[in-house]
């Protein structure tokens, strides 16, 4: 591609992906733009700048910073497509068309003057640096799920107390779907009847084949408290159990919903109240 596609980068969102350790804390997290390489079309020079976090330093200012540098230069010239939150250190990735390398350098190095940030540039047509920012399909839904947590704290659910969590599962067949009910069953999920996918199922992240769609999904649901740990470990385990039961691939994960459990239901007379309130949070 010869021209960058602004029509496909206005329709790309930015995705938080934190880094978190097994004890549940964060040690560093990025933001990033997922953008597809073939929508960069020339913009091939990679440009990275590097601030200390040391001292005062404010991660939201350079934040500001980043969007001033971004918003200097036409998106035919320069798009931003990370940012990465360390410890110690800010960083801010971005794509340049070559001939305009310079110009952004320059205007790069005044914007940054009091922040004593390294800047690098290189030539990178195969965008491995964007490639190594880029999100695996768990890191995806981790963000989603740190989304959707967040949602239900802002909305006054107590957090800390277990409730019904359903997680959908699409399949490439009714067979399939079959099959991984009998397992999941067996393995002591709550398994609903297999039922048709929306759109929304269509393959687009490497979980099939391009275009593919997953026509039957099943609700694979337990009771548990409602944190990462949580949906991580029931993630693995449904994938497992598939896995250990020859189910056919492709086997995508869909989603998960759970109802909100609001400061005033006594959940010492049960879940009636809580599902009466139920809402809906999928991830997508």
């Amino acid at each position: 591609m010869n021209e960058v596609d602004l029509e496909a980068l206005a329709d790309e969102r930015w995705l938080v992906v934190p880094d978190i350790e097994d004890d549940g804390t964060i040690q560093s997290s990025r933001v990033v733009r997922e953008v597809s390489v073939d929508s960069l079309g020339p913009l091939t020079t990679a440009v990275e700048i590097v601030v200390s976090l040391e001292g005062r330093t404010k991660v939201k200012k350079l934040d500001e910073q980043g969007d001033r540098l971004a918003a200097a230069f036409e998106r035919h010239e320069l798009v931003d497509v990370c940012r990465l939150i360390e410890v110690e250190h800010w960083r801010w990735l971005g794509y340049v068309r070559p001939d305009r390398a310079e110009a952004v350098s320059e205007r790069a190095s005044t914007i940054f003057h009091s922040f004593n940030a390294e800047l690098s540039m290189v030539e990178d047509p195969s965008r491995s640096q964007l490639s190594a920012v880029s999100p695996t399909d768990e890191e995806r839904r981790t963000a989603n799920d740190v989304h959707v947590l967040t949602q239900l704290a802002t909305n006054g659910d107590q957090m800390s107390i277990a409730r019904r969590i359903d997680h959908v599962v699409g399949f490439a067949s009714q067979e399939s779907a079959v099959a991984a009910a009998e397992a999941l069953g067996a393995a002591g999920f709550e398994v609903s009847e297999p039922f048709e996918a929306g759109e929304e199922a269509q393959v687009v992240d490497g979980a099939g084949p391009a275009g593919h769609v997953v026509p039957t999904n099943l609700e694979v649901s337990e009771s548990d408290v409602p944190t990462l740990a949580a949906l991580r470990d029931a993630r693995a385990r449904i994938d497992q159990v598939c896995v250990q039961a020859d189910v056919a691939a492709p086997v995508r994960y869909e989603g998960w919903g759970c109802p909100v459990v609001p400061a005033t239901v006594e959940m010492a007379e049960g879940p009636t109240g809580a599902e009466r309130s139920r809402r809906r949070w999928f991830r997508r």
